[in-house]
C-alpha cells in the first residue's frame, strides 16, 4: 500500500530539488517525490511494504540533507503517557 509522509527539511530545498529527490528515489519502494506546499517540505509516496519512514530519514541523513523530527510515535517508539 502507498502511503504519504511530508518531510520537513531543515532548510529551504531551492537549488538542492535534485539532490533532494534523488536521495530519495534511491530507496527502494518510492512511488513518488515531489515538492510540498513550501520550499522546506517534500511530500513522498512509498510502498510501506518495500520501505519505511526510518529508511526515508537515513537516506536524507546519507545525503547530507537534515530534516525536522516529529515526534517519537514518527519512529516507531512510544513512551506509552498517551494511553
Amino acid at each position: 500500500m502507498v502511503k504519504f509522509e511530508n518531510l520537513v527539511l531543515a532548510a529551504a530545498i531551492e537549488g538542492a530539488q535534485d539532490k533532494v529527490r534523488a536521495a530519495l528515489e534511491s530507496v527502494p519502494g518510492i512511488a513518488s517525490v515531489a515538492a510540498g506546499a513550501d520550499s522546506r517540505s517534500v511530500v513522498v509516496g512509498y510502498d510501506d511494504e518495500a520501505t519505511s519512514l526510518l529508511e526515508l530519514r537515513a537516506a536524507l541523513r546519507r545525503a547530507g540533507i537534515g530534516f525536522q523530527r516529529s515526534g517519537a510515535h514518527d519512529e516507531g517508539m512510544c513512551c506509552g503517557s498517551c494511553g
